[in-house]
């Protein structure tokens, strides 16, 4: 998923859960989830990657 943001020049900010416990208890409870990879921008939450959910987000070709 990082990758794929970087490419289309998409800025994000990675918060890595397995090492940060006040990141962790943020994603559940916005997403009610422990899984990552997960991407929340505004009200849309990607669970995993979803190449395709990403692309309707960000109006990407």
């Amino acid at each position: 998923m990082k990758e794929f943001l970087s490419l289309n020049d998409i800025v994000f900010k990675e918060k890595l859960v397995d090492q940060d416990p006040d990141a962790l208890t943020e994603l559940v409870e916005k997403t009610g989830i422990r899984g990552t990879p997960v991407m929340i921008t505004g009200d849309d939450v990607v669970v995993g990657f979803d190449k395709n959910k990403i692309k309707n987000i960000f109006d990407l070709n």
